[in-house]
């Protein structure tokens, strides 16, 4: 998909993979309508934003990426 089609940027690695995607941000009082960038992690539903700039927001989806896969992994209870 092409941004024009989603008005969506896709924020990918050198080895390829979509770590998130930028968009437009809605709901501002501005004359298109739009009041900023919001990020979305790629597997995510959560939405952050908006951000002033498209270039903010993807800078931000890239920190968000690393602090996930940097997270230590949490223990789950196991049931035999």
């Amino acid at each position: 998909m092409d941004h024009r089609d989603t008005h969506r940027w896709s924020l990918i690695a050198e080895d390829g993979t979509v770590l998130g995607h930028v968009e437009p941000s809605y709901g501002g009082t501005g004359r298109t309508g739009r009041n900023g960038w919001n990020y979305r992690l790629s597997e995510s539903f959560a939405v952050s934003g908006p951000y002033m700039t498209r270039k903010e927001a993807a800078l931000q989806c890239a920190m968000a990426w690393i602090r996930v896969v940097t997270a230590p992994v949490r223990r789950t209870l196991t049931v035999d």
